[in-house]
């Protein structure tokens, strides 16, 4: 137990400091994925928009004469706006010098809680389990690499069923605060429309359950995570436990 104990202390204190250092890039990849997304309002303001030109179209054309018929021009429907960003790093300064540096880190909260959750259930399962292959480090009992591996993709499984809720939130915060979504709130703003779907993480979790329930809402992609976790940490777990390997001692241990 005792064993366990120093896994799961291990495994919070990793998580949130390697979250601390990789959020700012999350959020990058985040805002560069969701940049050319339309929000409903967005749509909404396309659709509008496109009426309208239609309407002027339909004017235009019934005033025309011969003579200046071949003057008008078809006014186009609304087209999609371009890319914000042209890259990882303009995305990064933009963001900084648009928003300022903290700006990174909004949401932080859930994904911080999430990961420090993620990694304790982590060691602290891919350790029990491999006590329960027959793993007796003091008695020199040692697995396979195999089993090694094996017992990192069944702590994946595990853990994936703590990280989803997370992995949920973090994304829905993050696309809410996405330069597309700000960009409609910005086209909405002096209609005195508000475009702001959630007013925190608490907030956007009460309403995830409320309107979509806890498993469609909170365990949504839980297959797909499934998918992600068991490789990964199979890979990962064999990978490390591999190298560690080669690094022991003719005639040593692994605690060596």
């Amino acid at each position: 137990m005792a064993e366990g104990y120093k896994d799961f202390i291990a495994g919070t204190v990793g998580g949130f400091s390697g979250k601390l250092l990789d959020y700012p890039f999350d959020t990058v990849k985040v805002l560069l994925q969701t940049q050319n997304s339309l929000s409903p309002a967005s749509t909404t303001t396309a659709s509008t928009s496109q009426q309208l030109s239609s309407t002027i179209q339909s004017t235009a054309t019934a005033a025309a004469t011969p003579q200046n018929m071949s003057k008008i021009k078809p006014i186009s429907p609304l087209a999609p706006p371009p890319p914000v960003y042209r890259g990882a790093m303009h995305c990064l300064s933009h963001t900084i010098e648009t928003r300022g540096f903290m700006s990174l880190y909004q949401g932080l909260s859930s994904p911080l809680v999430g990961s420090m959750a993620e990694n304790a259930v982590l060691f602290l399962s891919y350790g029990e389990v491999k006590r329960m292959l027959g793993e007796k480090p003091g008695e020199n009992k040692e697995l396979s690499l195999l089993q090694l591996a094996t017992a990192g993709g069944v702590a994946g499984a595990i853990v994936s069923f703590v990280l989803n809720p997370f992995e949920v939130i973090k994304v829905q915060m993050q696309v809410m605060n996405s330069a597309a979504t700000a960009a409609s709130t910005t086209a909405n703003a002096a209609a005195g429309v508000s475009t702001k779907k959630y007013n925190g993480v608490m907030d956007c979790v009460l309403k995830t359950i409320r309107n979509e329930g806890i498993v469609k809402g909170l365990y949504r992609g839980q297959t797909s995570l499934l998918l992600r976790e068991i490789p990964g940490n199979f890979c990962w777990y064999g990978v490390y436990e591999g190298v560690c390997l080669t690094q022991i001692p003719e005639g040593g241990t692994k605690r060596d």
